[in-house]
Parts: C-alpha cells; sequence; structure tokens
C-alpha cells in the first residue's frame, strides 16, 4: 500500500478513529493487524518472511536474557545476524554476487568454469518492499540486549508491532526499540494538538512528494535518458535529482512521522535540511539520519571509530560508507557511490587536521560557511548522478558528455522555468525553517494554520502528475 494512494488514504480514515476507541493490548492488536494487511497489500506472501525474521529476534532477545543460556549470548547474537543478514543477502544480494563473481572469471578468461558452476545459479525472486529497513530495525533490537542497553520485551504483540509498524515500515525511519517500544508498551492518547501538528506535518509530506519529487522525476527521467543534449541539461539533471531525492524521501518520512503522531506515537527526526550542511560530515549528520547512526553505532564504532589512529580511522570511514552504498542496492554503482562518500569524509577529516580547527556545521553569517555550503552541495551533487544512473558504463558516458559539451548546451527557457518554479519555493522555505524551526508551521495563528493546510491541499490535489511514481527508497 502506498501513502499516495487512495487505498491508503480510505485504509487511515477507517484504522484512525478504531485505534481512538481501543486500548491496552486490544489496541495492539489492532494496529499490529493494520501493520501487517498494509505490508501485505503489495505481496501477501512476503508476510511470512517478516514474521519469521520477527519471531526469530524475539526469541534471541528472551535467550540473552535467560540463566540458562546466559554463557552463549555470543552464540545467540551470531545466530540473529545470521538469520537478518542471510535472508538479506539471499533476497537482496544472491544474484549480485553471482553475476560479480561470473563476470570476474570470464574476465580472468575462465568463462567455461564461470559458465559450468553458475549459469543456473541465480535465482528468480522478487526483492521484498522494505527488507533493508526492517531488518535493520529488528537486528538493533538483539545487538542493543547483547550490549545490556536494553531489557527484551516479553510481549510478542508488542514486538511483532514494533518491527512491523506501518508509517515507517517499507522506508524508514529505522526505529530503535529502545525508543519506539516504550511508546507501544505504554501509548498515550493523542492529544488534539498531537492531531493538528501530525495532520500538517503530513501534508507537507504529501506536497513534498507529489507537487515537487513527482513533477521534477519528468525531468530527471528525460535528461537522464537523453545525456546527449549536453552539459547545460546534465547540470540540472543533477540538480532535479537532488530536490527529487530528498523531497521523495524527506516527504516519505513526513507523511510517517505525521500518521504516527496523529496515533500517539513519536517517530525520529529523519532529515534535519541536510542541503543546508556545510562539510560532506554535517550532510550525513542531516541526511537520512536513521540510517547513518545505525551504521555509526553498530559498524562504525565497533571497528574502532576514531579511537585508532589516523589510518584506522580511514579505513573505518571507508568501509562504513562502502557497506552504508551496498545497504542501497546490490549494484556496483552504489558500492562506488558509498565509497565516494567515504573518500570525501576522510578528505574532510584531513582538511580539518590541516587548518588546525574544525569547518562551519551549517550556513550561517560566516562567509567560509556560505562556501562550505556551496562545495557540498556540488560535492553530494555528483554522488547523485552516479546514485541515478542506470549503471557505472552510463555513469561515465555521462561524465564524458558533460566535459566535452558546452555548459550552455542543453539548457532551454522552459526547462529553466519548469527546475525553478519547483526549486525556488523549496529553497526559501528551507532557509526559513533553517533560521527558526523545522516545524515553523505549529507556532502560526490557527487561522493560519488552517489556511496554511487548505492551501496545500489544494496544490496537492490540482499540481501533481498524472502519473505518481513508488517513492524512490521503496527499491531498497
Amino acid at each position: 500500500m502506498v501513502f499516495t494512494s487512495l487505498d491508503f488514504v480510505l485504509f487511515f480514515a477507517i484504522l484512525f478513529p478504531l485505534q481512538r476507541l481501543l486500548s491496552g493490548p486490544a489496541r495492539v492488536w489492532l494496529l499490529l493487524s493494520a501493520s501487517y494487511l498494509f505490508y501485505g497489500w503489495w505481496d501477501w506472501r512476503f508476510l511470512g518472511l517478516i514474521l519469521f525474521s520477527s519471531l526469530v529476534d524475539y526469541g534471541c532477545g528472551l535467550a540473552m536474557e535467560s540463566r540458562r543460556f546466559i554463557t552463549r549470548r555470543t552464540l545467540i547474537l551470531i545466530i540473529s545476524l545470521v538469520v537478518n543478514l542471510g535472508t538479506l543477502m539471499v533476497f537482496k544480494y544472491f544474484n549480485f554476487f553471482i553475476n560479480s563473481l561470473t563476470a570476474s572469471l570470464h574476465a580472468m578468461e575462465m568463462g567455461a568454469l564461470a559458465d559450468r558452476f553458475f549459469h543456473y545459479q541465480t535465482l528468480n525472486i522478487i526483492l521484498p518492499a522494505g527488507i533493508s529497513f526492517y531488518t535493520f530495525q529488528s537486528l538493533s533490537y538483539t545487538i542493543d540486549i547483547y550490549r545490556r542497553e536494553m531489557k527484551p520485551t516479553r510481549s510478542l504483540p508488542n514486538f511483532l508491532l514494533y518491527v512491523s509498524f506501518f508509517p515507517q515500515l517499507v522506508a524508514g525511519p529505522i526505529e530503535r526499540a529502545k525508543e519506539l517500544l516504550p511508546q507501544i508498551e505504554a501509548p498515550t492518547r493523542a492529544r488534539l494538538q498531537d492531531i493538528r501538528e501530525g495532520l500538517l506535518l503530513t501534508l507537507v509530506g504529501f506536497f513534498k512528494k507529489i507537487v515537487i519529487a513527482d513533477n521534477m522525476a519528468i525531468i530527471v527521467d528525460t535528461l537522464f535518458a537523453e545525456p546527449e543534449r549536453g552539459a547545460g541539461a546534465i547540470l540540472i539533471a543533477g540538480y532535479a535529482f537532488a530536490i527529487q531525492i530528498y523531497c521523495d524521501f524527506s516527504g516519505y518520512t513526513d507523511i510517517a512521522r505525521g500518521v504516527a503522531r496523529m496515533m500517539g506515537y513519536r517517530l525520529r527526526l529523519n532529515f534535519n535540511l541536510p542541503y543546508m550542511a556545510a562539510t560532506p560530515q554535517s550532510f550525513w549528520r542531516r541526511w537520512h539520519m536513521s540510517l547513518s547512526t545505525w551504521f555509526r553505532d553498530y559498524v562504525y564504532i565497533p571497528l574502532g571509530g576514531s579511537r585508532s589512529g589516523r589510518w584506522r580511522t580511514s579505513f573505518n570511514l571507508m568501509a562504513t560508507m562502502l557497506l552504508c552504498g551496498l545497504w542501497h542496492g546490490a549494484d556496483w554503482r552504489f558500492v562506488v557511490w558509498g565509497g565516494y562518500h567515504g573518500l570525501l569524509l576522510m578528505l574532510t577529516q584531513g582538511l580539518q587536521r590541516l587548518l588546525g580547527q574544525p569547518l562551519p556545521d551549517s550556513l550561517d553569517r560566516h562567509p567560509a560557511s556560505w562556501l562550505g555550503v556551496f562545495v557540498t552541495f556540488h560535492l553530494v551533487c555528483i554522488g547523485w548522478v552516479l546514485f541515478r544512473s542506470e549503471d557505472l558504463g552510463h555513469f561515465l558516458h555521462i561524465a564524458n558528455i558533460f566535459a566535452t559539451t558546452p555548459l550552455s548546451q542543453g539548457i532551454t527557457p522552459g526547462l529553466l522555468l519548469t527546475f525553478a518554479s519547483l526549486t525556488l519555493p523549496l529553497m526559501v522555505f528551507q532557509v526559513v525553517q533553517h533560521t527558526s524551526s523545522l516545524t515553523l508551521w505549529n507556532d502560526w495563528s490557527p487561522t493560519l494554520r488552517v489556511a496554511g493546510g487548505m492551501a496545500l491541499l489544494g496544490l496537492i490535489l490540482f499540481m501533481g502528475p498524472a502519473e505518481k511514481p513508488d517513492f524512490i527508497y521503496f527499491q531498497f
């Protein structure tokens, strides 16, 4: 089920009053059933997969606190890791590694060996929606119990709801059990203020997705399919995709947080004006924050973080970002994209050591911060072109055209007008958010909030394109 579909509107219109009438275990069972219905709307067969993963981690959590298995905590954690990462490997990465190995053997003139052993080894399977998100969310639970940072829950329905809570199930934010489980175990009834603020946040998310991201997708799809238009068109394509993916993904998060807020649950902030970041480090502290902190806490710090010297820190950064790239998709362009950002983080640390002082974090009155934001944004956009390309060959083709054609080639007045009409209002609004509050509309008068909400609803209904593509991060 997709947030932007009529199915979801009807689904939530029925669920919202029902969940307000219930409390305790009955409410948990209602939300759990609704979450499984929401997920099974795509393909009911994958319900068994998320249930299996949840049951394994629920059992592992209890086993690690059991006196019978107190000396085997590490083995139990390994079981959780193997089941979760093994499931992810089979459904998301098996074909990728087999195809990569086959290509490598052919490159080494060992094609006969590759054809003999791997020709029929790929799997004809569909990638379950959101598998990377709920796998990491469930896995963080067992790791935190292993670290003795939390106690396991005894309630199976509560844990199943934690893993499958429908607002953030398919594309995050990736919640931690320490934050979401207590809200499930002792929920608070949403106040009128929560409903009002959640509704406005949801409308903002719909506006970002339908009005900005979906309209920008038309520009992006056209220009990336025809890079021969010239360097100017490629430049606009890079900018356009930066806006599209931000509004698409942060729009999903806004809807998820808004819908949860209307039911009395608070999900974590996932985006904090990332294009206001003045360094690559700051960008990753602001972009997809639930994923970047997941990799920080469960990969980077366990590897040693920045505690083991300059070269080991660089290795830890690169290893973490390569894994982050691979998490985004089973394709070498995502691995290279992760490595590119790892290199940017390493160079930023080196520059700070050379200057002997930290760089500006975000946009402020100091001229250096403006330069930092400008440079960081364009470095990120280079990565987005790689991210959006069909494969590495397509990216190299785009890069070659960009380097060999005039920067003015491919830019037309109509293209500029369409791009500017979608981008400039967003830029102005984000600057206002940066100087005041991310949810500045919560401080408006009741009359202004109603007028703003009605204006957003009108724009959503009348300015969205006829074809509404899925959220970009559904594929991950």
